[in-house]
This record gives C-alpha cells, sequence and structure tokens, in this order.
C-alpha cells in the first residue's frame, strides 16, 4: 500500500514538472515563406517583377518586436518582345510669363514638351521648337525731366555804378518729367550782381569847345574807372558862328 501511494505521488511531481504556468509568453513577429513572382509589368522590353511575403508566421503579440526586414522586392524582368516604335508629339503649350520688363517694351518666352508621348524605342523627336517668344510692353515708364541750357543773363538793373543785379534762367524740358517722373532739382533761374561803374553813362562828356572852323568838340572824361571805357573818347559835331 505504501509503494502504490508513493508511486501516485511520484506521477503527480512529473505532471506538475512538465507543465508551463507562464502568464505572457513572448511572440514576437516571424516572416513566411515568400509569395510566387508576379507578372511582368511590362508586355515588351524588359519591366519588373514583385514578390510578397507576411509577417505572420507567427505574427508578433502586441508590444512584441515585427518582423525585420521588407514586405516585398523586386527585380528586372526582361519579355524578350521587342516594343514598337513610338514617335514624339509635343505637349500643351505652358502659360505666357509676366514680361521682362517691368515698364516699355520686353519679352516673353513660353515652353513645351517633346512628351505626349516622349519618343521610345527608336521613335523620332517632335518637329518644331521647345519654345517661343514675343514682345510684351507694360505702362510707359517714368521720364524724369532734365535741364535746358542757361539763357543769357539779362541787362544790369542800374546802368551806372554798383548794386546792380542780373539774372538768367533754364527751364526743365531736356526732357520736360512724363509718365510720373521726378520734376528737375535745384532752380530754375540765378541771380548775379553786376557792376557798371566802367559803362559810359557813368563817364559823361566835357563841355563843348568853342566852336572852330564849322566844328566843336568834347572829350569823354577817362580818369579812373573810366579808362577802361570803350569807343572813341572825342566826339565832333558841326557848328556854327553867331
Amino acid at each position: 500500500m505504501t509503494s502504490r501511494v508513493g508511486g501516485i505521488f511520484a506521477g503527480i511531481l512529473l505532471l506538475l514538472a512538465s507543465t508551463c504556468y507562464c502568464d505572457n509568453p513572448v511572440v514576437n513577429g516571424n516572416w513566411n515563406e515568400w509569395g510566387a513572382w508576379l507578372n511582368c509589368s511590362a508586355s515588351c522590353g524588359t519591366g519588373t517583377i514583385t514578390r510578397h511575403r507576411t509577417c505572420t508566421n507567427p505574427s508578433p503579440e502586441i508590444g512584441e518586436s515585427q518582423c525585420n526586414g521588407t514586405l516585398q522586392e523586386s527585380k528586372l524582368c526582361d519579355t524578350n518582345v521587342t516594343c514598337p516604335s513610338v514617335n514624339g508629339n509635343w505637349s500643351e503649350w505652358g502659360a505666357w510669363p509676366n514680361c521682362s520688363a517691368s515698364c516699355a517694351t520686353g519679352n516673353i518666352t513660353r515652353y513645351r514638351t517633346c512628351t505626349n508621348p516622349s519618343p521610345e524605342n527608336g521613335g523620332s523627336q517632335c518637329n518644331g521648337t521647345s519654345e517661343e517668344s514675343n514682345l510684351c510692353e507694360n505702362f510707359t515708364c517714368p521720364v524724369n525731366g532734365g535741364w535746358s541750357d542757361w539763357d543769357n543773363w539779362s541787362p544790369c538793373t542800374v546802368s551806372c555804378g554798383t548794386g546792380g543785379e542780373q539774372v538768367r534762367s533754364r527751364a526743365c524740358n531736356n526732357p520736360p518729367p512724363s509718365n510720373g517722373g521726378l520734376p528737375c532739382g535745384g532752380d530754375s533761374s540765378e541771380t548775379s550782381e553786376c557792376d557798371q561803374t566802367t559803362q559810359a553813362p557813368c563817364c559823361p562828356w566835357g563841355e563843348w569847345s568853342a566852336c572852330s572852323g564849322g566844328f566843336r568838340l568834347r572829350i569823354r572824361d577817362r580818369a579812373g574807372d573810366c579808362a577802361s571805357v570803350q569807343g572813341n573818347p572825342l566826339e565832333s559835331e558841326i557848328c556854327s558862328r553867331r
């Protein structure tokens, strides 16, 4: 009886030892086998083929490691079929850009590409040009004003002595400002002092001489500043004795 109870007890211990009581077993992801290669992406010439696999052998439990690597792989494939030639054709023209000049006349250029379709397998290129240009005109450019040459000086305001003035002017018309251009800088006139001390009115004639031989004479004063007065200092006129 004792040996039978001992055998039963030993069997229970063996069963307990072989049973796992883990609360949270670790289950990391693992790849399954690659799927079959799909059909070549091209019907002629060369293309690519692709195959896939999934991380389900087993799938990772929440919080465990995903599979390392990629879900798909690709490689070139050759259909051994020669593709027919495709001649190139132009796309639509692009939009005209802004004028190259901010005012007056400039240029604009638009473009197109030989991609509708692109030439392939020995097909011909598009005929014509990939760009075209035109003149463009924005608003008229502003023109800043410029001065003309100075006019001649005006006559002195005094005919004799000092303290006179003379004026000269210029006009803002070379060119005149237009289209919002700036006016000329500076003054349109200038004034200068003038000195008439050496002019004839300041250097009077002397008294007439007595009539002699039907003429009489007088002499202009040539003293001091009057020495530079131009002209004949001697003047005569016909006279008669009474």
